[in-house]
């Protein structure tokens, strides 16, 4: 991962995680969670860190975002979690491309 970036684009927020190269779509993970809510993108196969751990967002629908590396698991894996407005958030995308993994939270309907 050569980086992380935060936009708000129309309504909404694009988070793009930008890749040194190609990754294989079934590399790539994603689920929401609640309690705090937030969604999660899983890429494995990453062999190391991001140098950032938080990435400032402060858009209607992305609070912050948190990166996280697990060497620990097999394929070693990096986690970016979108912490989400409350009630900001509609849906989530992601959206793969060649170098890199797009995430559009769109805003809440009638939000």
């Amino acid at each position: 991962v050569r980086s992380i970036t935060v936009d708000s684009r129309g309504a909404g927020t694009v988070v793009t995680i930008g890749l040194d190269g190609p990754l294989d779509t079934r590399r790539i993970l994603h689920f929401p969670m609640d309690d705090p809510l937030r969604y999660v993108v899983q890429l494995r196969g990453i062999l190391r860190p991001f140098r950032e751990e938080v990435v400032g967002a402060a858009t209607g629908q992305v609070e912050r975002v948190r990166v996280g590396f697990h060497g620990e698991r097999r394929p070693p894996s990096l986690h970016v979690v979108l912490d989400l407005v409350p009630g900001g958030a509609g849906g989530v995308r992601v959206l793969p491309e060649e170098s890199a993994v797009q995430v559009v939270v769109d805003p809440r309907p009638g939000g």
